[in-house]
């Protein structure tokens, strides 16, 4: 089953933002939120859209709107409890932990003592769809939250396809095996952003990972971790494996 069906960080039916059926309430919705977002978050400084990307979004079909729609609310929902529990989103052991014990989900003590406030840190399901990413992974991107929530990890970048076999593979063995900490041993790469203006190129190195449980002590999903460095086109990037 589905992690984030199965264990919702956030309120089901929030009462302002109701899951919505036609395309029209959905565009209408969907603007109202970020709105919101804006209004409310603005101080965090983080680019939640653009006239682009609102453009982008008005061409996906009704579906994929639809689980636009449901990713923004979800993270509304996120910044609205973590600062309601006055948690200190630039502190990653103490949000992780948050956003977990809300989930009902856990990783083990191994992988919080390796845990940096400049890591990367994204979560998957076992179905190896993203249901957390924090803040720091907005530091090396040009795309805007919208844009991150209307399409797919491979629509947006690229990078060698030999890393992302290993990367596969990394992601296998902690859905399968129970991994308190798992280095990664995936070869530092250049990730690339295949349709944004500014095409930000990313050196990234894969850190440390680790399987995510249900209270059962079930594998529902996994935790990695990265580090990423913004380079420009005047950087020698022969080392680097690309696409």
């Amino acid at each position: 089953m589905n992690v984030i069906s199965q264990y919702n960080f956030f309120p089901k039916q929030p009462p302002s933002f109701n899951i919505i059926e036609t395309g029209h309430e959905i565009i209408e919705s969907t603007n109202q939120l970020l709105d919101s977002l804006e209004n409310e978050f603005g101080f965090l400084e983080i680019n939640f859209s653009s006239q682009d990307s609102k453009s982008n979004f008005l061409k996906l079909p009704d579906d994929k709107k639809q689980s636009t729609f449901l990713k923004l609310k979800n993270y509304y929902h996120f910044l609205s409890g973590m600062i309601e529990k006055e948690v200190d989103l630039n502190d990653n052991p103490s949000c992780l932990k948050t956003v977990f014990d809300k989930m009902g989900l856990s990783v083990s003590d191994q992988f919080f003592k390796n845990l940096t406030n400049t890591d990367v840190v994204e979560v998957y399901d076992n179905s190896f769809i993203q249901i957390f990413r924090n803040l720091n992974c907005l530091k090396f991107t040009s795309y805007d939250v919208l844009t991150l929530s209307s399409y797919d990890w491979t629509e947006l970048f690229e990078r060698d396809a030999t890393i992302n076999s290993s990367l596969i593979e990394e992601a296998v063995l902690l859905l399968s095996e129970n991994k308190d900490l798992y280095r990664s041993k995936v070869e530092e790469h250049l990730l690339i952003e295949r349709f944004s203006a500014k095409k930000n190129k990313m050196i990234i190195k894969n850190k440390i990972g680790a399987s995510l449980l249900n209270p059962n002590n079930e594998i529902v999903g996994f935790v990695a971790t990265q580090t990423a460095k913004l380079v420009d086109n005047n950087t020698n990037l022969g080392f680097l494996r690309s696409h």
